[in-house]
This record gives structure tokens, sequence and C-alpha cells, in this order.
């Protein structure tokens, strides 16, 4: 068993550094980075959400959010209004920029994941929510 986990953590580690440097170049073609992409993929076109939201959705602090929604809206992709009821609530919505960038995004990603099928992701996926949920 020691030997089975051995291998797994080995190939985890290798396997998550290959994708996020392949996930890091392919993003860095729209000019944003994974975490932008991840804030992007929180937010359908049609429903604001608010920036507590999005942490808890990906698992992050407003510490590190604020940051990169700031960035966002500096480049024009997203909109972040407070709330009047509570300074600090922080609504985020995409623009229409940002809305055009998703589905940019989401066209070549269709590319970049063809080497993949749904039954094999499907699967990769289950082991790490079974990974992140044992905790």
């Amino acid at each position: 068993m020691q030997n089975n986990l051995n291998t797994f953590l080995k190939q985890f580690y290798i396997t998550n550094k290959n994708i996020s440097k392949e996930l890091n170049s392919f993003f860095h073609t729209f000019n944003i980075t994974l975490q932008n992409y991840l804030v992007l993929s929180c937010l359908s076109k049609s429903k604001p959400l608010y920036l507590k939201e999005i942490c808890d959705s990906l698992s992050l602090d407003t510490g590190t959010m604020t940051p990169a929604t700031r960035l966002l809206e500096k480049k024009g992709i997203i909109t972040r209004e407070r709330s009047k009821l509570d300074e600090r609530k922080v609504l985020i919505c995409l623009t229409e920029k940002g809305k055009q960038l998703q589905d940019d995004i989401n066209h070549s990603m269709n590319n970049l994941t063809q080497t993949i099928n749904t039954p094999e992701l499907n699967d990769y996926i289950k082991v790490l929510m079974k990974i992140i949920n044992h905790n």
C-alpha cells in the first residue's frame, strides 16, 4: 500500500506541475492567469456573484481574491460594486468584454481538451474529489 501511495503522490505532483504549466501557457494567450479564469468560470453570463461566494467556491480567502478581481476590473473584464446596505459586500459582474473573453476561452478550451475523453476526465475528477472531501 505504501508503495502505491508513493507512486500516486509522485505522479500527482508531476501531473499537477505539467497541467499548471500548460494551463498557464494557455491562459497567457488571453492575457489572464489560471486564477483569473477560475473567477470567470464562477460567473455565469447572467448572474453576478458576491466576492465571498466566489471565494467560497474556489476555497480562497478575500485577501487573495481582492487583488485578482481588481486586476480583472482594471482590464475591463468585470465590474466590482460595493453593496449600499453592507460595504463589506462586493458584487462581481461580467462586462461584455468579459463575456466575450469567456466565449473565446471556452472555444479554445475545447481544442485543448480533445486529447482527454469525457469518461477519463470524469474519473480523474472523481479521484480528486475523493481526495478533497477526505479532509
